[in-house]
């Protein structure tokens, strides 16, 4: 992953995974997909990192 600031804009950059995702009803891969989610969504971000969120851009 890349981080770089400049002029006041934040660009991410990220490698691409080459894979597939079946969401259609049934599939094997939702549970795989929702555990991601989950743990990505319990993750907190350390005290010391500045962050503007959406309500405030």
């Amino acid at each position: 992953m890349c981080d770089l600031d400049a002029g006041g804009w934040r660009l991410l950059g990220f490698e691409y995974l080459e894979g597939r995702a079946d969401c259609t009803p049934g599939s094997q891969d939702l549970d795989a997909a929702l555990t991601t989610l989950a743990t990505v969504g319990g993750l907190r971000l350390p005290a010391d990192v500045k962050v503007m969120w959406f309500e405030g851009r």
